[in-house]
């Protein structure tokens, strides 16, 4: 059974895949109104990234993924609009 702390751990790796996967997908999709559209295609692709990489999820938590994976992303895209990523950087993180 996995560690939690390894688990954390292992989500800031999926995190890290997430920030490219997102800007493609933002760049793909450039229309308004297609926020579920880019994270179904932003979760499909880490998937794959993630299988290619070995990173694995826990068994006690593989019935989740999609959930955990999910909340990971709005997370990481939250980020990302609060510095700025998508809208030409309007806030900068001194703020």
């Amino acid at each position: 059974m996995m560690g939690f702390v390894k688990f954390i751990k292992t989500l800031l790796v999926i995190a890290g895949f997430i920030v490219p996967l997102a800007g493609l997908a933002e760049i793909k999709h450039d229309e308004p109104k297609q926020g579920e559209k880019k994270k179904a295609e932003v979760l499909a692709e880490l998937k794959v990234q993630m299988d290619r990489a070995g990173i694995k999820l826990p068994a006690w938590i593989e019935k989740y993924t999609d959930l955990i994976l999910g909340l990971v992303i709005d997370f990481v895209v939250f980020l990302m609009n609060k510095f700025g990523f998508f809208d030409g950087g309007e806030t900068s993180p001194a703020e």
